[in-house]
């Protein structure tokens, strides 16, 4: 289909659902080929020098507000990736760029828009762009450099709020996508409607569309999320990538993370784009632009994850790679037994779901928690069997890191501070480098 901080959360929400259980068994839905998948036999303690893809040593990262610098004294070892088979398994390698074509175009918009520019100025969790209800309908036009024949448009509202709470970041509740090839100024020339959304629910999306011919992109706010008098359409950053290259396949390059509060906080890129998960992979890949999503949900649990996932994927029918983050409600207060039963059946439901709808599910290892010191391995023997079984990437191994690492959890001894959620976004690119193909 085209189409002031967070304050700290603590994951006190229900217990999951039951599930039915699942076998643990080798799916190939449109990933037919090799292998690339975790270590059957996964080492949790300090194991070297690291050479793995997401090898650090420590004091390799650096503060952000609050967080302070690291020194090489400060942690407990040196963190090694997960040893992963090296055969890329067809289909999950990222072989085909989509650039960001987006950062630093000129930008039009009608009156009562503040800000507009900010909305490609390559930074996120900021103040954004910004309409009065009052001022509804609105809209904000950007113009690009002919050639591209295909686009990804991906946008954030100025919130961090969970991924299903959008009123208070301001996200629009209905809106049009429209292109134009003749426009010279976001008004006037012939526009054609690509996106058309009612009801949006979310406060991070994406739309795919033709764009041949064309070099103007157009978003129109008719209504907004949050009613209030007082209340606006506030849009952080609209990014569009170059997806021509990908035809009608799901552009490779492009991303969902989806958890709990760890993951909403992890994937918020507010300390930049060179800290950053899509920053990092471009760093090392200059080719390369991922389009990132935070689909993160504060206090969420496997079960719900099952529940909101058929949805989160129609939203975004276009995001070829799903993080699925999930584990430290479900193992919290040392759970064990029936608990880990549940967790296994809901996180394979999740896989099934992720691969019948020809996507590629990548699975991290749960960090490590002070709050679940004893049965998180058990929980995380889960993510191994899993990810092993079905041959996928491997994901970071953060039980591993954090647990080495405890000057990056925060005091509440479960959430990273500033520095461990920028070792979250390096030990997800480092751990995710070995599948792009080419610079």
């Amino acid at each position: 289909m085209e189409s002031t901080p967070r304050p700290t959360r603590l994951p006190g929400s229900p217990e999951g659902r039951g599930g039915r259980a699942l076998a643990v068994r080798l799916l190939t839905v449109g990933l037919a080929g090799g292998v690339l998948g975790c270590a059957a036999n996964p080492v949790y303690g300090p194991v070297g020098a690291g050479s793995g893809s997401g090898g650090t040593p420590v004091g390799a990262g650096t503060g952000g507000a609050g967080g302070g610098s690291q020194t090489a004294a400060g942690g407990r070892g040196v963190y090694a990736a997960p040893s992963c088979q090296p055969t890329p398994r067809a289909g999950t390698q990222i072989a085909t760029p989509n650039p960001i074509v987006s950062v630093g175009r000129p930008v039009k918009a009608s009156a009562g828009v503040t800000n507009p520019e900010k909305i490609v100025d390559g930074l996120y969790d900021h103040s954004g762009m910004s309409v009065a209800v009052a001022m509804l309908p609105a809209w904000i036009a950007i113009e690009l450099a002919a050639g591209p024949e295909r686009l990804l448009l991906t946008w954030a509202d100025v919130g961090w709020t969970d991924y299903n709470t959008p009123a208070s970041g301001g996200s629009p509740a209905d809106y049009t996508v429209a292109t134009s090839g003749d426009s010279t100024n976001g008004v006037d020339g012939t526009w054609e409607t690509v996106a058309t959304v009612a009801g949006n629910p979310v406060r991070e999306r994406e739309h795919r569309f033709p764009f041949a011919g064309k070099n103007w992109v157009k978003i129109a706010f008719s209504a907004a999320v949050n009613t209030a008098a007082n209340a606006t359409v506030s849009i952080d950053e609209i990014a569009l990538y170059d997806v021509s290259a990908a035809g009608t396949d799901l552009p490779a390059d492009s991303w969902f993370f989806m958890g709990d509060s760890i993951t909403v906080n992890a994937f918020r890129r507010q300390f930049g784009p060179s800290t950053s998960f899509s920053g990092l992979v471009a760093a090392a890949r200059p080719a390369f632009s991922p389009a990132m999503l935070d689909g993160g949900i504060g206090g969420e649990l496997s079960a719900m994850g099952v529940g909101h996932l058929a949805d989160w994927l129609a939203l975004n029918p276009d995001i070829r790679n799903v993080g699925l983050l999930y584990g430290t409600n479900d193992s919290w207060g040392d759970k064990q037994g029936a608990a880990v039963t549940t967790f296994e059946a809901n996180m394979n439901t999740m896989v099934d779901m992720v691969l019948a709808s020809g996507r590629v599910p990548i699975l991290a290892r749960i960090p490590y928690s002070t709050q679940a010191p004893t049965t998180l391995p058990m929980f995380n023997g889960v993510i191994d069997r899993i990810s092993t079984a079905n041959g996928l990437p491997c994901g970071p191994d953060l039980y591993a890191w954090f647990r080495d690492h405890p000057e990056e959890i925060s005091a509440d001894g479960v959430h990273p501070n500033d520095v461990g959620y920028r070792s979250m976004n390096r030990l997800w690119a480092n751990a995710m480098l070995g599948r792009y193909l080419s610079n």
